[in-house]
């Protein structure tokens, strides 16, 4: 077989993930970008158009922890799976982070925002990223809210978790 056709069949199975992956470094950071959609009165009384998010996620697999953004808390990655992670959070059922009935973080004001269900997935062999968040937020009579993000991730310098986060 001559070069040309050996690299066509190492480019077909590079693309289709038979090839070695290389190792997941054990602490990293994310930076993910793409786009998020959502109803709710942050975007107003009807469906928003789709807008960009930048979005940092750390990242420590020793301890399966991870923290969004300004990193207010973390949180544990319910399920790991080669170079996929996940997290899900449910009001209504109690898990390593949190009690049933009780919020995911600790609320800064009377109005919230209330988490209610949270669901995310990345996945490092693709760069997959998706994010649902459904909160209430509001004094009174809260809004509902649902935050919908899709997009892609890279790797980045690891920049810790802050202590006394779980």
């Amino acid at each position: 077989m001559d070069l040309w056709k050996w690299g066509g069949l190492i480019a077909a199975l590079v693309t289709s993930g038979y090839a070695a992956a290389a190792p997941i470094p054990r602490h990293f950071d994310l930076v993910c970008h793409g786009m998020v959609t959502g109803y709710g009165t942050t975007f107003g009384p009807t469906a928003m158009q789709p807008k960009p998010f930048l979005s940092q996620i750390r990242i420590d697999l020793d301890s399966r922890r991870f923290c969004l953004d300004d990193c207010a808390d973390a949180f544990h990655f319910k399920k790991i799976e080669g170079p996929r992670f996940e997290y899900h959070y449910d009001f209504d059922v109690a898990d390593e982070d949190h009690r049933a009935h009780t919020f995911r973080t600790v609320t800064m004001s009377t109005a919230g925002p209330f988490p209610m269900k949270e669901d995310m997935t990345v996945n490092l062999g693709t760069g997959d990223f998706h994010r649902e968040y459904i909160f209430d937020f509001g004094d009174r009579a809260p809004t509902h809210h649902d935050e919908r993000y899709a997009g892609t991730c890279k790797i980045a310098p690891f920049t810790g978790i802050p202590a006394g986060k779980r």
